[in-house]
């Protein structure tokens, strides 16, 4: 089933100021808007899902903790201050999912590579790409719940669809990670955007690819009647 997520309870994912400056190397122009002093970096929905994606008790077996974060659009692009945040996400909210629990944790869209403020790319190569991929793997995986599927946006060069990705990461019992898939927006077929989080089947859209315009760069899985058509995978 298409991953599905209800807002139970949003907290705010907090840094200090320092926290919030940008690497001298990836620093954005002056002209970028600073980022609110105070303002939360990120708020975060969480529910519990059965294997059908309705909403399970946390005593559910087979339930699944489901963490969809939204971030503060302010939020500078730097890669480290991505991963600053990543960071935080997984020491305030680890504690939730029980020992032994499978969690979804989901992120925006662009998170690496999108600067909303100012809605520009910022032109990650496939060099920085496969660099930002061994520091989800090695450094903030581990800091994940065993069990945990992280999918985070990346998006590369000047954000044309075909440069547009989501990337699952996932945890198994023994606590290593693996990439298992890497959805392209508008190019990947359905059956390479499924996977599984415990009980529960999901699958991964990018930036209006499900429920956005009509448009040929979100491909054909949006328009009239295909919600219903693409939920089951």
């Amino acid at each position: 089933m298409a991953m599905a997520t209800s807002a139970a309870k949003g907290r705010n994912a907090q840094r200090t100021p320092d926290e919030q400056e940008e690497s001298a190397s990836e620093s954005a122009p002056s002209h970028r808007p600073p980022f609110p002093a105070g303002a939360p970096l990120a708020w975060v929905a969480r529910a519990w899902l059965n294997p059908d994606g309705t909403a399970a008790q946390p005593g559910d077996p087979e339930a699944v903790r489901v963490l969809a974060v939204s971030v503060h659009a302010g939020v500078p692009p730097s890669v480290d201050v991505r991963m600053d945040l990543l960071r935080s996400l997984a020491k305030e909210f680890q504690t939730e999912v029980p020992a032994g629990r499978h969690s979804l944790w989901v992120l925006p869209g662009g998170f690496f590579g999108f600067d909303s403020a100012r809605h520009h790319w910022t032109g990650l190569s496939s060099v920085h790409a496969e660099a930002i991929a061994q520091r989800l793997l090695t450094d903030i995986a581990p800091k994940l719940p065993p069990l945990a599927t992280l999918v985070v946006g990346v998006d590369l060069a000047i954000g044309t669809a075909e440069d547009q990705h989501a990337w699952v990461i996932q945890r198994n019992s023994h606590g290593s990670a693996s990439i298992i898939c890497k959805v392209q927006r508008g190019g990947s077929e359905l059956s390479a955007r499924c996977f599984s989080v415990g009980t529960l089947r999901a699958s991964v859209f990018i930036c209006g690819e499900f429920c956005g315009s009509y448009t040929e760069q979100n491909g054909p899985y949006c328009g009239e009647g295909m919600t219903a058509k693409y939920l089951t995978c």
